[in-house]
């Protein structure tokens, strides 16, 4: 019961945040840059347990839902079974990533496509665990893992998982040098010696407390306690390291701490936020709400390759700048506004802002504004024995705590230069629209003497060069050349420089001073008045290798070898050394959320070198005591690539690593995401370049969480390469990965070999059959050629038979008609007989006188009469002739007579009138009669031809 009574208050101690108010803090005004970040931002658990790097620089953080993944641009969160929270992180050599959680330990390990694979661990001894167990931390002593929990512990050695003994229930477990330390929950500290913890410090002698960190000091060990803070011990003597923020950190209950590479040791606490002390117990700096934080419980603290800190918070996490060389202050309770100048001494400090002029006492204490120098104040500097401020009524000097008004000076001073102008000491200071002259009288102190005249143009900057010209920027474009006569009242020479180049338009021009030269730039190139030649010319020290930082506006010298060149983006620091320059450090301004407004930026150095930056609303300091030299470049690699197509439902992930063998898919994903990583979180200003060989040539600077993507990709192979640059355009890092977008099926070496088989044999087969169809075409063509032949020969055989017919028709008809013609005659002739016959008898009848004569002539008439009918033998020849016309006929109209059939006979044959009469031996009128009386019996209409309708009788 005592020991789960006690478990449960170091509990509430450890997680449980606590306010505490503390009676006095101890002040430290410039602290590191911190990244905060919220779980609004990498959307998981507020709280975060522990903290790991892996070899590449990818940090990761033990979440209350799972493992977090940090590259500097993306997260990722890589949940346990049932959303276990992930209670401690340990990177081994190899890469695995061991996490200890609720009831269960394993490991993380990457595949080939760099997806995080969990692998439990705990299930071989899930039955010598207790019922809710927790795994607190990781520990890696002589080639093993150490999975504490508050009930017991577990190694793994890299191939099995045993279960320890305690003695008592451990609390926490620690390294330091060769030695594996538990400070258990009954208040042993004790050391593990061949397998067995053995005590080294009792209860009594911790004063009942619990040691929450061992760290080295010198040949001792420090122990951090978390309710009386730090000891010394050397192995058998325990005692307290008295330091000034012994109290803060007993009141505020220490949780971590760690010893950086620098030597410096970071507490973390319960309900204080972190601490930063030196090895003498100095501290150098403090972090909680009140001035950076979110956050005041520290659950964790892990410090990176680049020896910055991070913090695993209560709710979130952070980013601690710490081996940066630049610190921040912002000055609490009070609105300093936006900061124009400064300046420092070992006494006081002052800072020029639109609020007015604030005194700072001591190392940058509280600031108070001078009373009288409310608005806005330009400079402010020592000049001479004087501090002087630029105030917008005026230059003001500073005596006592007190500021006063120049007498004779009016508007504001903005800009000022000491010089010598015709052997004289002249103070300049400008104005709105003037140039005032400040002597110096005899008690050392500067006085105001008199406005030059004739000049009130409007200029912001002026500089001196060593021949007395006096250069002056005109606030928007171009710039003056002033030289003034020996009384320094009047202008003897004024000239106006819209240009530097005659081949560029009006334009802004800075002027600035540089080991002694009055430099010029116009955002292209830096130049120089060439004194001897009275002209400008280019000023090739600086452009052949700092062209790109001609946009300064403002150079601030901090010795003589160091030069702060200071642009609206950046303050770059070059060094001058055997007549060149040398970059020795970049200081973006995207660093800061409160930077100086545009052309506004100014540096001062103080006498130790340490150089102080205006921010809106604080300052900026940077050490050139630290070391400046840039931290390890990480390296930008591949982290995730993913295919997918337009007919494809879900997206596939290619390995990324160097294998030869892997396989990559085929046309049918023809879109693809490249993750690239690059785990950089220093200031140094970067940018990530990428493309696609293959697809496109160009670099494009990528920007966000660094996934580029590319669409509509043709089969093929590719090269994806990318690339690191700073802010100069120098490469620091790169990678290519190579990818096949296979070809279809369709289009492989086999199917091509197919398809060429395949159309041989169908070339073949078209040919033969493109033969064979020509043959029958071509043997068509002959046979209907042929049958045409054989048409036209029986065409003609026809035309023939039909002429020869017509002609034997004709011929025959003629016959016919002569044969007509004959056999009338003949029938003619035998009526003749038969009718002289006749009256030949009737005479006999008659006279008696010559019978015997008239009976031997009848007796001859007999003999030469027709013997058969002729007019039968008649009919018969006509009807073959005309196609069976009197059969016809007589078949249709019954009623004609032998006779009427004899007068159709003429009718067809289209014999006169007259010849009929002759034949029939009748009269014409007969003739007519027996028409008349032909067309009654063939029923014939008054105006139908009788001649036509025998013609065409059928």
């Amino acid at each position: 019961m005592r020991n789960r009574f006690c478990l449960f208050i170091l509990l509430l101690l450890l997680f449980i945040p606590v306010q505490v108010v503390f009676s006095e803090t101890m002040q430290v005004p410039f602290i590191p840059q911190v990244s905060n970040y919220a779980a609004s931002e990498y959307m998981a658990g507020k709280q975060n347990w522990a903290v790991a790097q892996n070899k590449q620089g990818v940090i990761y953080i033990g979440n209350h839902k799972g493992l977090m993944q940090f590259d500097g641009k993306r997260w990722l969160l890589w949940p346990l079974p049932n959303d276990r929270p992930v209670r401690s992180v340990h990177v081994s050599e190899d890469g695995r990533i061991y996490v200890g959680s609720f009831e269960q330990f394993g490991y993380f390990e990457a595949d080939e496509n760099n997806e995080l694979q969990y692998n439990i661990l705990s299930d071989s001894v899930l039955s010598e665990m207790r019922p809710n167990d927790e795994f607190w931390s990781i520990r890696e002593h002589r080639g093993s893992l150490y999975f504490q929990s508050f009930s017991s512990y577990f190694t793994y050695d890299g191939k099995r998982v045993e279960r320890g003994d305690c003695p008592w229930t451990p609390l926490f477990f620690f390294t330091a040098g060769d030695a594996l330390y538990a400070q258990f929950i009954q208040g042993y500290f004790s050391r593990l010696e061949d397998g067995v913890f053995k005590d080294v410090l009792s209860p009594a002698q911790l004063h009942n407390d619990h040691v929450i960190a061992v760290l080295p000091y010198d040949e001792q060990l420090m122990l951090i306690t978390a309710s009386h803070g730090p000891f010394l011990f050397d192995g058998e003597n325990l005692r307290p390291w008295n330091i000034g923020v012994s109290d803060q950190l007993a009141n505020a209950t220490c949780n971590r701490a760690i010893l950086t590479k620098d030597s410096c040791y970071i507490i973390g606490t319960i309900s204080d936020g972190v601490y930063a002390l030196d090895k003498k117990g100095k501290l150098l700096w403090h972090l909680n709400r009140d001035n950076v934080l979110k956050n005041n419980t520290v659950l964790a603290i892990f410090e990176d390759a680049n020896e910055n800190v991070w913090l695993g918070l209560d709710n979130g996490c952070a980013y601690i700048r710490k081996n940066s060389p630049i610190s921040l202050y912002r000055p609490t309770g009070v609105d300093v506004g936006m900061v124009y100048d400064i300046y420092k001494d070992r006494d006081h400090s002052y800072l020029a802002t639109n609020q007015g002029v604030f005194s700072l006492s001591g190392e940058f204490g509280t600031p108070a504004l001078i009373p009288g120098t409310e608005e806005q104040s330009w400079f402010v500097s020592k000049i001479g024995r004087q501090v002087l401020v630029g105030h917008n009524k005026g230059v003001m000097k500073i005596r006592n705590g007190k500021a006063e008004l120049i007498p004779g000076t009016h508007a504001g001073g903005m800009f000022y230069r000491i010089c010598k102008l015709h052997g004289q000491s002249v103070l300049l200071v400008q104005s709105y629209a003037a140039l005032n002259v400040f002597l110096k009288g005899e008690d050392d102190q500067w006085t105001f003497s008199h406005v030059i005249r004739d000049f009130n143009h409007r200029i912001k900057e002026i500089e001196v060069d060593a021949a007395g010209n006096i250069w002056a920027t005109r606030v928007y474009s171009g710039m003056y050349r002033i030289r003034l006569d020996e009384t320094l009242r009047n202008i003897n020479d004024i000239s106006f420089y819209p240009t530097l180049n005659p081949d560029h338009e009006e334009r802004l021009i800075n002027v600035m001073q540089l080991r002694g030269r009055v430099i010029f730039s116009d955002g292209e190139a830096f130049y120089t008045y060439e004194d001897l030649e009275d002209r400008i010319i280019p000023y090739d020290l600086l452009n052949t290798d700092f062209g790109y930082l001609a946009d300064s506006y403002r150079i601030t010298p901090v010795n003589d070898q160091l030069y702060w060149f200071i642009r609206d983006n950046e303050y770059n620091l070059l060094k001058y050394e055997e007549n060149s320059f040398r970059l020795i450090y970049t200081l973006p301004m995207a660093l800061f959320e409160d930077a100086p407004i545009e052309k506004q930026g100014h540096i001062f150095r103080d006498a130790e070198g340490v150089c102080y930056f205006n921010l809106n609303g604080g300052l900026g300091r940077f050490d050139l005591r630290k070391n400046l030299s840039l931290p390890e470049q990480p390296e930008l690699f591949v982290s995730g690539v993913k295919m997918s197509g337009p007919k494809q439902t879900e997206p596939i992930s290619l390995p990324v690593g160097s294998d030869p063998n892997r396989r990559f898919p085929d046309y049918r994903y023809n879109m693809i995401q490249i993750d690239l990583s690059y785990p950089h979180f220093s200031e140094q200003e970067v940018s990530v370049w990428s493309r696609l060989k293959g697809f496109d040539e160009n670099w494009v600077r990528q920007e966000g969480n660094l996934k580029v993507s590319y669409s509509n990709l043709n089969y093929g192979s590719y090269l994806f390469e990318a690339e690191v640059r700073d802010s100069k355009g120098n490469i620091l890092t790169r990678t290519a990965y190579p990818f096949v977008i296979n070809k279809p099926v369709y289009l492989s070496w086999w199917a091509v070999l197919l398809y060429m088989f395949v159309t041989g044999v169908a070339l073949t087969a078209l040919i033969r059959f493109y033969t064979r169809r020509e043959v029958e075409k071509r043997n068509r063509q002959i046979e209907i050629e042929s049958r045409l032949q054989e048409q036209q020969l029986k065409v003609q055989e026809q035309l023939i038979v039909k002429l020869e017919k017509e002609k034997l028709e004709d011929q025959l008809t003629y016959k016919s008609k002569e044969l007509a013609s004959a056999t009338l005659t003949l029938i003619s002739y035998d009526d003749f007989l038969k009718g002289l016959k006749k009256e030949m008898q009737e005479q006999v009848l008659k006279s008696t006188s010559s019978k015997k004569f008239f009976h031997a002539v009848i007796r001859q008439i007999e003999e030469r009469l027709i013997k058969e009918d002729e007019w039968s033998v008649y009919q018969r020849n006509f009807d073959q002739i005309h196609h069976d016309f009197f059969r016809n006929l007589k078949e249709r109209y019954p009623d004609l007579t032998a006779g009427d059939l004899r007068l159709c006979a003429f009718l067809r044959l289209n014999m006169p009138t007259k010849d009929m009469a002759r034949f029939q031996n009748v009269s014409i009128r007969g003739i007519e009669a027996a028409r008349y009386r032909v067309r009654k019996k063939l029923n014939l209409n008054e105006g139908d031809n009788l001649v036509e309708f025998m013609i065409n009788f059928q």
